[in-house]
């Protein structure tokens, strides 16, 4: 995909509590990639390249995250790219320059993104990273637990919690 200036197609945004208005060193790009894109290995680590080359010409890029269908990340988070630059000067050149670009017929959206925030997204990515965690994660399946026992379990769970509360008020009255 070849970033380009010609009519590009809008979608709606979602909208992400960890945006920030000031400048930070996570750039989040919406509407770059569809999540389609993202399934094939070979198609997937071409976007991360070319990610990668544009941003690095803003400045260092230490990480380019792009959460793929199938990882461990929110739902609303796949096909979006995380950028993670040495400087905010960096990450704040490149939103201006990419804000509004069109790449592969997408009008390309560019937000901070909190840096506390995103370290549960590095977290993920860090793990996947691992050979060990990456093959767990795509053996993982959906654990469905039915109603009466997610309800048993959350009795029972109250209930030990509500034991260890009134042990600990107790050991606390007698010292």
């Amino acid at each position: 995909p070849v970033a380009e200036s010609t009519d590009a197609k809008e979608e709606e945004e979602v909208k992400f509590e960890a945006h920030v208005d000031s400048p930070t060193k996570v750039l989040h790009l919406l509407n770059m990639v569809k999540a389609e894109e993202l399934k094939n290995d070979e198609d997937y680590e071409d976007i991360l390249e070319d990610v990668k080359d544009e941003c690095a010409k803003h400045g260092p890029v230490s990480r380019v995250i792009i959460p793929r269908p199938g990882q461990p990340y929110t739902p609303s988070l796949t096909g979006t790219i995380f950028v993670l630059f040495e400087e905010n000067t960096a990450s704040q050149k490149a939103r201006d320059t990419l804000d509004g670009m069109t790449f592969s017929g997408n009008r390309v959206k560019g937000h901070f993104y909190d840096e506390q925030k995103f370290i549960d997204v590095l977290a993920i990515s860090m793990a996947l990273d691992n050979p060990n965690v990456a093959e767990a994660a795509k053996a993982a399946q959906p654990v469905t637990v039915p109603a009466a026992t997610a309800s048993s379990m959350e009795t029972e769970t109250s209930e030990k919690l509500a034991e260890s509360t009134e042990s600990k008020e107790a050991g606390a009255s007698t010292e």
